[in-house]
């Protein structure tokens, strides 16, 4: 198999690596946004839930996620152990975009178990 190699101007290459600092930019913007409106109970929470959780075909991360915390999560659990209201990470859930909801969870995916 013959390898083709693609050549590209400064020009294409002073752009592309300007799309890539911007989105770097975007990632980093997002994960301060969720680390402000999350606590760390909540975001312990999606970890653990998002974890558990079986891929489906279909249905977005936040919907995902939102069923994941609606269904599995027994309230007696979120007073006592994770001072989480349950209610509340469910509106703040409801409330982000599909690409902060994607960010909520890879930011949880990302911490050590607590």
């Amino acid at each position: 198999m013959e390898s083709q190699s693609q050549s590209y101007t400064k020009s294409q290459v002073d752009f592309i690596n300007k799309q890539l600092q911007a989105a770097a930019r975007m990632a980093a913007r997002t994960e301060k946004e969720i680390l402000s409106l999350f606590t760390d109970d909540e975001i312990n929470l999606v970890k653990v839930k998002w974890s558990g959780s079986q891929p489906s075909n279909g249905i977005s991360f936040k919907e995902r996620l939102m069923n994941q915390v609606d269904a599995v999560t027994p309230e007696e659990l979120l007073v006592t152990r994770l001072n989480v209201n349950k209610k509340e990470l469910l509106q703040k859930i409801m409330d982000l975009t599909a690409y902060q909801a994607f960010t909520l969870i890879r930011v949880s995916s990302q911490r050590r178990n607590e």
